[in-house]
């Protein structure tokens, strides 16, 4: 392969023909659609601009792996990000990207995100009690909104060392709510993001003031959690430590609160996500629910697992890989092209799109035995690295993965151990959303603590 051509065992996209309307309807399912049509790699024409979509684990593994040199961010997901969390991590390319990203590499390291076990295990008690205490029979119903609760509270506790009263934590979490429903005003009339953040549209300031009001909640617990007169752990002041001592340039300002919100909307709304949809196949599929329960019991009784001894039940690794195989939170991985060159024998020009599909390279009978099934245990034999990618590949990958993974762990472990789930048979797994997947018709899980 020469420079600045991409391909995987000669595959040539197949020319399609889509409709625009069909595309912006729903970019996710339309690609995925496209791609397995074509047997992989489809390519066609949109406002005279070329698309290509991806389902080849190859293909796509090349295109990730790119060190920004011929692909970046699209404009589309920029624009949408950062009305929500500002200038930020998540909409950064480039030095600036690999700057932010070192900053938070160690940090946010799997060795490091232990020293906060305990802290996790706060927030998620804190947050269940409060749950537990709205139900007589102190059984938890739970639903999308309480998920995102639990990972407000855990999150905090983690980042800012910081205890949120009840209205702090339902005027934050109000207001993130707000803001991913007015971002997703952006997908459904995609002119709005013709129109610049600071000129005076509805759901431009309707943003604004939602952020500000995040703002407000954070401010004094960040100013708190950095502040050289207090010797505060949390995983905020490793970040500020490292980048002063890599001697990169500290995070001042706003910048804080971007970091921030850029870690809350990639952690806590995607954490919530898979934790509803790892219920949705639990409570479809109870005899794995009953699997992780027993284990859970027979490795820890009623205590916390202790983080030097943490070796998770093997079940509870395979059923959250399993669930982010089936429906990941984000079924669709866009970049731009920045740089002339050639993608599966297209030739691509700057500003031309590419869309790889997670979610058919996560559904693709090539790389999975029976992948309409949920088999967690296939995860207990080797696979194809470059054809699982819930967290994205190569320069991209989410530098928040131990954390989101530890904190939905602690949360299955704790409700494992206390509360059996009942079953809700034939529920639709039908998924809305193309930035982040969500079930399409919501569903409230009964959790009945055991006597």
């Amino acid at each position: 392969m020469t420079t600045g051509e991409f391909s995987a065992n000669n595959t040539s996209a197949k020319q399609i023909n889509v409709e625009a309307s069909r595309l912006l309807g729903n970019a996710s399912v339309t690609s995925y659609e496209t791609a397995t049509q074509a047997g992989g790699v489809s390519a066609f024409e949109i406002y005279n601009r070329k698309v290509i979509t991806i389902t080849n684990a190859d293909l796509a593994s090349q295109i990730q792996y790119d060190n920004e040199e011929y692909f970046g961010r699209s404009e589309a997901q920029k624009h949408i990000l950062q009305g929500i969390v500002g200038k930020s991590i998540l909409t950064q390319d480039g030095a600036t990207w690999k700057s932010l990203k070192g900053s938070c590499n160690n940090s946010l390291s799997r060795n490091n995100i232990e020293k906060y076990h305990q802290g996790t295990q706060i927030g998620l008690d804190r947050a269940l009690k409060i749950q537990e205490t709205q139900e007589e029979d102190h059984s938890l119903i739970l639903k999308r909104y309480d998920f995102e609760s639990i990972f407000v509270q855990t999150t905090t506790k983690v980042f800012l060392n910081a205890d949120l009263t009840a209205a702090e934590s339902a005027k934050l979490h109000n207001a993130y709510v707000e803001l991913a429903e007015l971002s997703s005003n952006y997908i459904k009339y995609p002119v709005l993001m013709l129109i610049p953040g600071w000129v005076p549209h509805p759901t431009n300031i309707r943003m604004r003031l939602k952020s500000n009001t995040i703002d407000r909640v954070l401010e004094p617990l960040i100013k708190k959690a950095i502040s050289k007169d207090t010797k505060t752990v949390s995983l905020l002041r490793d970040m500020d430590e490292e980048v002063i001592r890599e001697k990169r340039c500290p995070l001042k300002g706003k910048e804080h609160f971007s970091l921030l919100k850029s870690l809350y909307i990639a952690g806590i709304k995607t954490s919530a996500v898979t934790l509803e949809w790892i219920m949705m196949y639990l409570s479809e599929y109870p005899e794995y629910w009953f699997q992780l329960s027993t284990e859970c019991r027979e490795l820890y009784g009623t205590d916390y697992p202790d983080v030097e001894d943490q070796a998770d039940p093997e079940c509870l690794g395979n059923i959250i890989n399993e669930t982010m195989r089936l429906s990941p939170t984000a079924p669709l991985l866009t970049r731009k092209v920045i740089k002339d060159c050639t993608v599966a024998g297209v030739k691509m020009k700057k500003m031309d799109i590419i869309f790889i599909s997670v979610y058919g390279i996560h559904r693709s009978p090539e790389y999975w035995e029976n992948p309409e099934d949920f088999i967690p245990n296939r995860f207990s034999k080797p696979h194809n690295p470059k054809a699982y990618l819930p967290f994205q590949l190569g320069p991209h990958t989410c530098p928040g993965q131990h954390l989101a993974r530890r904190m939905i762990a602690t949360v299955l472990i704790r409700l494992a151990q206390f509360y059996d789930l009942e079953p809700i048979q034939g529920k639709s797994f039908e998924y809305e959303g193309t930035v982040v997947s969500v079930p399409k018709h919501m569903q409230n899980f009964r959790f009945v603590r055991r006597k």
